[in-house]
């Protein structure tokens, strides 16, 4: 990993240093602030053992120190996403001054060391943010988010993307600002999970009221946007905590953070690569999947894709009777759902085609993935099998209740479907 360092202004710089330090026994040079800067960043990299992590153990990190930063903006530092790419092994750090110079005036260089731990964590998450940006940006034309201009049908017809680009700013900042958590930066701000559950879905179902009422003229769901994103870094650790707790009930640690949050207590404790690695993999389906409650997502999913279902003259009712099925394990209640929808199943062969199209060509969730094939396992070991045969034709049929196009919100019926037929089967 090469780390490169740069000055915008290195006279402005030597000058700020001399006036910021003129009291102090020594004045600080620009040798040591670079080496402050690079040594915090190597630390707060071998903390996430980033040098281990393809393919950042050959990456190029460019650091720019900026001397003006905004007096009224809660940003220390940031990671600049304008220039990189799917595959990219190029990334670049801003950092402030004005937030630099008082640690090392205290010489307390711990908040710096938090600051890069958030920072790297949306480096390792790049792929994610990248692509939930690239979502966005198509399917609005790429429109700059100062300058809406799209039309009412427009904004109705993809207002689920509106949507995601709220809710993905929450995880990414959920993500990173829980991991700086966890190795024991100091967040006695944060809100407890409950509480922030609450927040959050007050901010999702106002923004889809405004995204249902806007106008021609969307600049006030821009100016929302912009006033909800603050949020992200106070509530989006607890959503995402949340969402962990519910995919992994078995862990431990995840209820010692809670108890941790609760308590605005450090969890400098927790900072076991194990932990680090179980947040970093919570997707972006992870979030829209495990960190809602089951009704209101739904309700969620029917107000935003209604124009994509409206054609199969179906409802949510469909997730309300999967449940009923799960609780009952009703074999035959399952298979009549399925049938009253698809009329026919698919046979052996063509699954075994779809299976290998699908899961090589498309971009799947993983937990899509590995239950499709624990099913297509099992229905090759049991060829008349009929829950297992309906629900991979469902799975791998155009006609399931939401198109699979949809993004993210678009496989929560396929997972539904999946989970009924394994709970029956097992």
């Amino acid at each position: 990993m090469n780390i490169s360092l740069k000055f915008e202004d290195i006279f402005t710089l030597q000058q700020t240093l001399r006036w910021e330090f003129k009291n102090a026994a020594s004045e600080i040079s620009i040798d040591s602030l670079r080496k402050i800067i690079l040594d915090s960043f190597s630390e707060a990299s071998q903390i996430l053992t980033l040098s281990e992590t393809p393919p950042f153990s050959e990456c190029e990190i460019d650091i720019r120190l900026l001397m003006r930063g905004t007096q009224d903006s809660p940003v220390l530092a940031y990671f600049d996403m304008s220039n990189i790419t799917v595959r990219s092994t190029k990334f670049s750090f801003k950092l402030y001054a004005d937030v630099l110079f008082p640690l090392i005036k205290t010489s307390d260089l711990q908040p710096l060391k938090s600051i890069w731990v958030h920072e790297i964590m949306h480096m390792m998450d790049y792929r994610e943010l990248l692509e939930n940006l690239m979502i966005y940006r198509e399917k609005l034309h790429e429109l700059s988010s100062y300058n809406f201009t799209f039309s009412n049908n427009e904004i109705r017809k993809d207002k689920h993307v509106i949507l995601l680009q709220l809710m993905m700013h929450f995880r990414a900042e959920g993500i990173a600002t829980l991991v700086e958590y966890t190795i024991g930066g100091s967040k006695d701000y944060l809100t407890p999970p409950q509480l922030a559950k609450e927040q959050f879905n007050e901010i999702i179902s106002a923004a889809i009221s405004l995204i249902n009422a806007i106008d021609s003229d969307a600049r006030q769901l821009v100016k929302f946007i912009e006033k909800a994103h603050p949020y992200a870094y106070q509530i989006g650790a607890g959503i995402v905590l949340l969402g962990l707790l519910k995919k992994h009930p078995e862990l431990k640690e995840l209820n010692e953070i809670q108890r941790c949050l609760i308590n605005k207590i450090p969890c400098n404790s927790l900072s076991s690569e194990s932990i680090i690695q179980y947040i970093r993999s919570f997707d972006s389906f992870d979030f829209i999947k495990y960190s809602f409650d089951q009704e209101s997502l739904y309700h969620i999913i029917w107000e935003l894709t209604s124009n994509y279902t409206d054609h199969l003259n179906v409802n949510k009712e469909f997730f309300v009777f999967l449940k009923r099925i799960q609780k009952n394990r009703d074999c035959k209640g399952f298979i009549a759902l399925l049938r009253n929808l698809l009329k026919e199943p698919f046979s052996l062969q063509q699954i075994e085609e779809i299976q290998l199209k699908k899961l090589t060509a498309a971009i799947i969730p993983n937990e899509i993935k590995d239950n499709s094939n624990s099913l297509y396992m099992y229905l090759k070991l049991n060829p008349k099998d009929e829950v297992s045969l309906w629900a991979l034709t469902y799975v791998y049929s155009s006609r399931d209740i939401l198109d699979d196009s949809i993004d993210y919100f678009g496989y929560i019926d396929d997972l539904e479907v999946l989970k009924t037929a394994l709970l029956i089967i097992q």
